[in-house]
C-alpha cells in the first residue's frame, strides 16, 4: 500500500488510516487551521439548546 497523499511505500513507513507520520501531521496542523464555521459540527454558543419551533414562536410573537 502508499501514502494516500505522497505515495510513501508502507514497507518504508508506517501508515495509519492510509497517511503516513508526515502528512498526518500535515493534515493534522491544517485542520486546526479551518475555522469553526466550516466544520461539520460548529462548537455551540452558549446557553441552552432550544427546539427551533419554540425560537420561531417566540419570534412570532413579537
Amino acid at each position: 500500500m502508499l501514502c494516500a497523499t505522497c505515495d510513501q511505500d508502507e514497507t518504508t513507513v508506517p501508515l495509519t488510516d492510509g497517511l503516513c507520520p508526515d502528512c498526518h501531521a500535515l493534515l493534522a496542523d491544517e485542520r486546526a487551521a479551518i475555522p469553526a464555521t466550516f466544520l461539520a459540527r460548529p462548537p455551540r454558543a452558549s446557553g441552552a439548546e432550544v427546539p427551533l419551533g419554540e425560537v420561531a414562536a417566540q419570534l412570532l410573537s413579537r
